[in-house]
C-alpha cells in the first residue's frame, strides 16, 4: 500500500489490493453474523487483539486528498495494516455515514469508497458491528443529555458501542470523543 500519484491511500486494483491484504488474514463470508465480544478477540496463538475505534473521518481523511488529517491518517493505517494485534472495531451506521460523505463524488471515486466499504466488511482486520434496539435508545439519551456538544447520532452511537465493549482509544478527527473522556490516537 502507498500513497500514489492519484491521491489514493493504494493504487491497483481493489482485488490485488484484498488479496494483499488477506493472505495474513482470513476472511469471513459477508452473510456472516455472529455475536462478538470485542474486548479480547482471541488468535490461534492465544493472544489478545488491541481493539481501536474507526470513526468516519478517520476513513474520510484516508481518501479525501484534501483533508487535514490525510497524512497522518494514512501514516497510522499502514502502521496499524502492518501490526498483526491490532482491529479496527467501526459499526455498520460508520459505514453509512462514509459511503453518505461520498456520494456525491465522481463515479470512479464512488466505486472505490463502495469496494473499501465491502472489502470493510470481509476482511479480519475489522470489525463491524451493527447496533442492538437498547443501543440505539442508549445513544439517543446519550444525544439528548448533552444539547451543549455538536455530537451526531453516528457519534452517540459509537460511542455507546465503545462503552459496552470496554474500548478506549478512537481514530476520530473531532473532538467529540475526547470530549467523552476517550483517548484519540490520531490526535
Amino acid at each position: 500500500m502507498h500513497l500514489g500519484r492519484s491521491g489514493w491511500f493504494w493504487e491497483g486494483s481493489v482485488r490485488e489490493f484484498a488479496s494483499r491484504r488477506t493472505r495474513r488474514h482470513t476472511a469471513r463470508p459477508l452473510t456472516q453474523h455472529r455475536p462478538l465480544s470485542l474486548r479480547s478477540i482471541e488468535t490461534s496463538e492465544i493472544s489478545v487483539a488491541r481493539v481501536v475505534f474507526a470513526d468516519t473521518g478517520f476513513f474520510v481523511a484516508l481518501f479525501d486528498p484534501n483533508d487535514n488529517a490525510r497524512a497522518q491518517a494514512v501514516d497510522l493505517m499502514r502502521h496499524l495494516r502492518a501490526d498483526d494485534n491490532v482491529v479496527l472495531l467501526s459499526t455498520r451506521d460508520v459505514l453509512n455515514e462514509i459511503l453518505a460523505h461520498f456520494s456525491r463524488s465522481r463515479p470512479r471515486t464512488r466505486q472505490l469508497i463502495g469496494r473499501f466499504v465491502l472489502e470493510m466488511l470481509s476482511d479480519s482486520k475489522y470489525r463491524i458491528v451493527s447496533i442492538a434496539s437498547e443501543q440505539y435508545l442508549a445513544a439517543l439519551r446519550l444525544y439528548i443529555a448533552r444539547p451543549d456538544k455538536r455530537y451526531s447520532m453516528v457519534d452517540c452511537i459509537s460511542m455507546t458501542v465503545m462503552r459496552d465493549e470496554d474500548i478506549h482509544e478512537v481514530l476520530a478527527t473531532d473532538r467529540d470523543f475526547t470530549q467523552e473522556g476517550f483517548v484519540n490516537v490520531l490526535e
